[in-house]
């Protein structure tokens, strides 16, 4: 049983890894789309596309393979399937607007401003879940805002990697501008959370087909309504219509031409579909510690993973320049207030529940 939860631990952290790398990559490569016009394969909507096709092979996956070991359940009904479709929603909004601030910062960076969530998470509790917030939390969430901030800043300062690499030559507005769409992202995403605990606490249905319909509606919402709206709205992608926000036919145009592209979106796909099966298995037997310490741990090997790719001359990576201890010292105070807040790290001038709150689960 520990040979097999380290598995999934090992497993969850690496493709964890390889989901945001591959995520940061896709946006810095270049093939020839519509009209034969080379440009960046910088696509939000298509990476959401992925996302939501990973997530529907663990419906299929979930009719052989019980990973919560709850036996046999009557078949999910309709109205069930439907009620899904409100998180995916959520989930494809978040998603969308978390790949668009990725386009201007680093991976590092994003991956730890990720952290807001927990700040959104308890504002929306206090709203709609009546949650009272004790005092050590509002600490916590203080320090988180000071992490955030700290981070932000050394984002916006480090500069880009590669020396003649267009695609990271953004000016300090556009990394703010990127900053915030990500923070924004974490308000959906911990509105997506809240909308669950109202309208899935009594849908009787295995996590992996809930993962499994949440990406089947993703894809339908996409088809027919995201990827119709960026066709139309004004944008640099080359179009039809003289720029569109995400031309798809020029997404797959692009894919299909460039091998390099292709591969790292076969690994994307991959990785995501075995993150939430592995993510599955860790979760059901994880306390508030172990996810708090492996999110922590994810988000380090990420940024470990960048500078070692920079300094081995890769095409991608990022640097470590001064502003790097200032992004170190928001990082540790990040980690610090997420144990602070789940009741992990205790002072004795705080009052304290007999159990320690969950932690708020983290998205893909």
């Amino acid at each position: 049983m520990a040979g097999s939860h380290a598995f999934a631990v090992t497993g969850m952290l690496l493709l964890g890894t390889c989901t945001s790398v591959s995520m940061k990559v896709m946006l810095q490569l270049k093939s020839a789309g519509y009209m034969g016009i080379e440009h960046n394969y910088d696509k939000p909507f298509m990476q959401s596309i992925l996302m939501f096709f990973a997530m529907s092979f663990s419906f299929f996956i979930g009719k052989c393979w019980d990973p919560e070991k709850k036996g046999d359940r009557p078949a999910s009904s309709l109205r069930s399937q439907i009620i899904v479709s409100i998180p995916s929603a959520f989930d494809l909004f978040a998603s969308t607007l978390m790949t668009f601030g990725l386009i201007f910062i680093n991976v590092s960076i994003f991956q730890m401003l990720r952290g807001s969530m927990v700040i959104f998470s308890a504002i929306l509790s206090i709203i709609f879940l009546k949650k009272k917030i004790r005092s050590y939390e509002w600490v916590a969430i203080s320090l988180t805002i000071t992490a955030l901030v700290m981070i932000g800043v050394a984002g916006v300062f480090i500069p880009p990697y590669g020396e003649n690499e267009e695609t990271t030559q953004y000016s300090t507005s556009q990394k703010l501008f990127g900053s915030m769409l990500v923070i924004l992202s974490q308000l959906v995403q911990a509105g997506q959370i809240v909308t669950e605990e109202f309208i899935l606490k009594d849908v009787n249905m295995p996590a992996l087909e809930i993962v499994g319909w949440e990406g089947i509606w993703g894809l339908i919402m996409m088809v027919l309504v995201a990827c119709p709206f960026a066709f139309i709205c004004p944008g640099g992608d080359p179009s039809p219509l003289g720029g569109s926000l995400e031309n798809i036919f020029d997404s797959f145009t692009q894919l299909f031409n460039s091998s390099s592209v292709a591969m790292v979106c076969l690994i994307f796909l991959v990785a995501v579909l075995f993150y939430n099966i592995f993510g599955m298995l860790v979760t059901s037997g994880s306390s508030a510690v172990n996810r708090t310490i492996l999110e922590a741990v994810r988000t380090l090997l990420i940024w470990v993973t960048m500078l070692c790719c920079a300094a081995a001359k890769a095409p991608f990576g990022e640097n470590w320049v001064s502003w790097s201890w200032l992004e170190l010292a928001g990082f540790i105070i990040l980690v610090f207030s997420s144990l602070m807040y789940n009741g992990i790290v205790r002072f004795g001038c705080f009052e304290y529940p007999t159990k320690a709150p969950e932690a708020p689960k983290v998205e893909e």
